[in-house]
């Protein structure tokens, strides 16, 4: 017997920020969320977070922006902190054969914790940024995260995991516009990068703050430098079928994750998809698409955000990647803590080790939780 969710949304009854942190990062959203928290009547500090050698840049458009609104610009140089947490769980997590979503990890654990720390430090009394998404307070007194309206571009699964506390005192200037008007309200304020360019001509920044090219290019160098041990993931090995019969040869288990179809060549004319990876022996299973479709799944270190837990089973939606729609399901407690079952309708594609699933209910976020490994060497 599944229960049905009642809770519904409650008007928001926050008191308008007087004073913002906001994160920005020199592109058009941040600087346009910026302005519009101005146009509130906020008084707004701007924070760049410099996370690799290549943000400077970037700093120096933001403090273009923040020299133009008139407002206050620091610069959070944590290279070092970032490096230590979130680029080596991400490589680590990547060469032990999961496909990790840094942004996921890095928002509640890196960036907001720095936003809100920088916060009370400067006796602000709210916190912000440049994302697609709103807050909803529901009738259970409780925050979460809800979707951009269809349509629009929405990164809520980007932040499904931050925590109450970190909800509370957030605001998000960009929750009910489209990206087309962000740029135009950019063109019509003219606001400039450091050279003088229009901040809304500027090319969309990538998700990934600190991969400027090729995932794997990235891991092999820093395995180079940090850890050799696992250079050994970089060299070619065997390509095993279903049945464990070698049909070919790949060129470095870097190079593939889950569900991939493209890569490499094996001596069969059948279409065939990465459906397994084994760590230990740099051997790489491949096999047909029907072998990555999935009615259940289990996710694990869950973090609450519309309910406070999950005691039985519930419909919900859930969204498997952040490209995938969201799809019907059922959500369980699994006999271990902290950990749900996931059963969906209809079967979904490569549910893979390292990614969220993030459970929705009328376009807010219920739950999120990291998928565990469905497809375990056999």
């Amino acid at each position: 017997m599944t229960d049905e969710i009642t809770i519904a949304a409650v008007p928001d009854m926050r008191d308008r920020p007087k004073r913002v942190m906001l994160g920005i990062s020199g592109g058009v959203d941040s600087s346009v969320a910026a302005l519009l928290l101005q146009q509130m009547g906020a008084e707004v500090i701007g924070m760049t977070m410099i996370t690799n050698d290549d943000g400077w840049a970037a700093a120096a458009d933001a403090a273009s922006v923040c020299n133009t609104l008139g407002i206050e610009h620091i610069i959070e140089d944590v290279r070092n902190e970032f490096a230590d947490s979130i680029i080596k769980d991400f490589v680590f997590s990547y060469t032990s054969g999961k496909t990790p979503n840094p942004c996921i990890s890095c928002n509640p654990k890196f960036k907001f914790e720095l936003l809100y720390k920088l916060a009370k430090a400067h006796k602000c009394d709210a916190v912000s940024t440049g994302h697609y998404a709103r807050i909803r307070l529901n009738s259970n007194g409780r925050f979460a995260m809800e979707r951009a309206p269809v349509g629009f571009k929405d990164q809520s699964y980007f932040l499904s995991r931050l925590r109450q506390d970190q909800l509370a005192d957030l605001h998000f200037p960009l929750g009910t516009y489209n990206k087309t008007e962000v740029r135009e309200i950019a063109l019509e304020h003219n606001l400039l990068t450091a050279e003088g360019n229009r901040i809304g001509h500027k090319p969309d920044s990538q998700d990934n703050c600190f991969i400027p090219g090729s995932y794997t290019e990235f891991i092999e160098e820093y395995l180079y430098e940090k850890a050799p041990e696992l250079l050994y993931l970089t060299n070619p090995g065997n390509i095993v079928d279903e049945d464990g019969r070698v049909i070919g040869t790949h060129k470095g288990l870097i190079h593939y994750t889950i569900g991939q179809r493209k890569g490499f060549e094996v001596k069969t004319t059948d279409r065939l998809f990465v459906i397994g990876r084994d760590i230990a022996s740099n051997t790489l299973r491949v096999g047909a698409h029907e072998k990555l479709m999935r009615n259940q799944i289990e996710i694990s270190d869950i973090v609450y955000s519309g309910l406070p837990s999950i005691d039985k089973p519930m419909k919900l939606k859930g969204r498997i990647r952040h490209s995938a729609i969201e799809a019907e399901c059922v959500a369980y407690p699994a006999t271990n803590k902290n950990k749900l079952i996931v059963e969906f309708k209809q079967p979904v594609s490569s549910p893979v080790a390292g990614q969220s699933c993030v459970l929705y209910h009328d376009g807010a976020i219920v739950a999120s939780g990291f998928i565990e490994d469905s497809f375990l060497w056999n």
